[in-house]
């Protein structure tokens, strides 16, 4: 069972006492269910529960993953204006690489950095319809 304590200086505190031991399928159904509602309290911190069973009466296990790289931090990139490679690659021709990043809207070191990675993998062409 899901115990709620509010504390005024850490707030709302979530506890689930287990003890692992042979279960039977009510009980392994209840907790199942419990973790089901701690994974969607858990779920912003990147923490996920899973149960573990085999037939109506087994082991429990209780395991975890922290996403913490998946938080979503940081600046959003910059989708540009869906040009495409083609595209690019023939505004380059005959404007400089400033304005040809202006072109793809993004900015001139994304620009640089996407025509390093396309030339390094024999993309950088004219022939290229993937999106810049």
């Amino acid at each position: 069972m899901i115990t709620k304590i509010t504390d005024p200086s850490a707030g709302v505190i979530y506890s689930l006492k287990l003890v692992l031991q042979e279960m039977n399928q009510k009980e392994t159904t209840e907790l199942a269910k419990d973790i089901e509602e701690l994974n969607v309290l858990l779920v912003k911190s990147g923490v996920h529960l899973t149960l573990n069973s085999a037939g109506e009466s087994a082991n429990v296990v209780l395991s975890y993953v922290n996403n913490i790289a998946k938080r979503n931090a940081g600046r959003k990139k910059l989708i540009g204006q869906a040009k495409t490679v083609s595209d690019v690659f023939n505004y380059r021709k005959s404007h400089t690489s400033e304005e040809a990043a202006a072109y793809a809207g993004i900015g001139i070191r994304s620009y640089q950095r996407r025509v390093k990675k396309y030339k390094e993998l024999n993309r950088w062409h004219e022939d290229n319809q993937l999106y810049f």
